[in-house]
């Protein structure tokens, strides 16, 4: 990948080619994003950058033969240290690496969820496994194979487990000549104090709705539905083509029917609602979750006759609007918690029908009051 396929970050990209020109590279770079954000794919850009044997003022020439492999992922000086969970045909470190490969040239702005479904583990928990200090402490131990840098790219360092972190503290104590430790990181927080302490670390600005709006023009959505995409996608480029793809249509009807039960607090109905909710998928089910939350803001912004910040379609808004007469600050503040912690709890893979009855319990309770 080249630093001009990026989308915006222009400041991020000159800093680290200016830091490249004036022979200041940290042997360990800590880049903090949101989900969804440029943080993986600008990794993949400076490595191609910095090991490009032609290099131009302000990216790599990707034409020579290290950009070559590079825009392979294969070239021999480059590493991957990401989350991982077993299945059954994948198990070993080594099965793991052609698909991750292609998951960062498919999807250079995944995210966690992405991954997980990309190798089929849509239902596991992921973490990067004790195991991985033995393919570190390998990696430290070798030299580079061509004249350039050593480069170790570890996606999402907060999942590592303790005995993983310690081996790559050791790295960043006493760094190998020509190794560059890459760490793209959603969660920074997370990460042990001693590997941030040795780290540069370099904050990623979340991207705008008009940069949303751009990348999904690109990618061949309409102009239109973009602009409406954008404010939703909160910056997350992944999401923002999730929903481009999403049809909307169905999960308004899914949402309208299920609030109309809640309403009647009918428990005999929303028990088999729990059970349609179950056969949908977690990435369905939190589509539906996500898609409920739009609702829940845009009806309560056309409450406070505040309709110029919403952005949606004729059909969209109507259902917003009829939604907004049940609304009030509190029960609005309430709905928005409610989804806020079902989502939460999908995502670690709690039990959906007694989740999804609770949350149906609970929106019944509010909207009667």
């Amino acid at each position: 990948m080249l630093f001009s396929e990026i989308i915006g970050q222009e400041g991020i990209k000159n800093a680290l080619v200016k830091g490249h020109y004036q022979n200041h590279v940290a042997h360990a770079q800590l880049l903090i994003g949101k989900s969804g954000g440029a943080g993986l794919s600008l990794a993949l850009a400076y490595a191609t950058f910095i090991n490009c044997y032609d290099k131009k003022e302000n990216d790599a020439c990707g034409k020579c033969a290290s950009c070559h492999k590079f825009s392979k992922l294969i070239h021999p000086d480059l590493h991957f240290i990401f989350p991982t969970a077993a299945t059954k045909e994948l198990k070993e470190r080594e099965d793991f690496l052609q698909p991750f490969r292609n998951f960062c040239l498919e999807k250079p702005f995944g995210t966690l969820n992405d991954w997980s479904s990309f190798f089929g583990a849509e239902d596991k928990q992921l973490n990067i496994p004790v195991s991985e200090s033995r393919y570190i402490s390998k990696i430290l131990s070798m030299k580079p194979y061509d004249k350039g840098y050593k480069i170790l790219i570890l996606w999402l360092p907060e999942m590592m487990r303790a005995a993983a972190a310690n081996a790559l503290l050791k790295g960043l104590e006493e760094p190998p000549a020509k190794t560059l430790f890459l760490l793209v990181s959603e969660n920074a927080e997370q990460i042990l104090m001693t590997i941030w302490s040795r780290c540069q670390p370099m904050r990623i600005p979340p991207y705008q709705e008009a940069d949303v709006e751009h990348f999904l023009v690109t990618r061949g959505v309409s102009q239109e539905k973009a602009r409406e995409i954008a404010p939703i996608a909160e910056g997350n480029f992944s999401e923002a083509l999730r929903l481009a793809s999403s049809d909307d249509n169905n999960r308004q009807e899914w949402l309208r029917e299920w609030l109309r039960i809640c309403f009647k607090n009918n428990v005999a109905e929303l028990i088999a609602w729990g059970e349609k909710f179950q056969a949908l998928g977690k990435e369905e089910q939190k589509n539906l979750l996500r898609y409920g939350l739009h609702i829940f803001r845009n009806a309560l912004a056309i409450q406070m006759q505040a309709d110029n910040t919403v952005r949606m379609d004729m059909q969209t808004k109507t259902f917003a609007q009829n939604f907004a007469k049940v609304l009030t600050l509190q029960n609005t503040e309430v709905f928005l918690k409610l989804f806020d912690e079902a989502y939460f709890h999908i995502e670690r893979n709690a039990n959906v029908k007694i989740l999804f009855l609770d949350l149906s319990l609970q929106m019944a309770k509010w909207l009667k009051r």
